[in-house]
């Protein structure tokens, strides 16, 4: 994948769009390494840091670091 082109960079982040939705529902990931790993998300307009095994381990509101109430990871199955 193409970081960008002289002196830029693209974002690598994955952005979901939900319009108006107001639960951010769950998602499932399937890492590179063979897991499938499905992440609870807690809240809408957030940007969530995921790390293969540990679930949620950040979250970003309006660009600032934010708590993470209710995160929960379930199992790879």
């Amino acid at each position: 994948m193409s970081s960008g082109s002289y002196i830029s960079a693209n974002d690598q982040r994955l952005h979901f769009g939900l319009g108006d939705a107001t639960d951010a529902g769950t998602a499932e990931i399937h890492w590179p390494s063979g897991v499938k790993q499905t992440v609870k998300l807690p809240a809408v307009d957030r940007i969530y840091t995921i790390t293969e095994g540990a679930g949620i381990t950040g979250a970003l509101c309006e660009g600032k670091p934010c708590a993470v109430e209710g995160a929960a990871t379930r199992p790879a199955k």
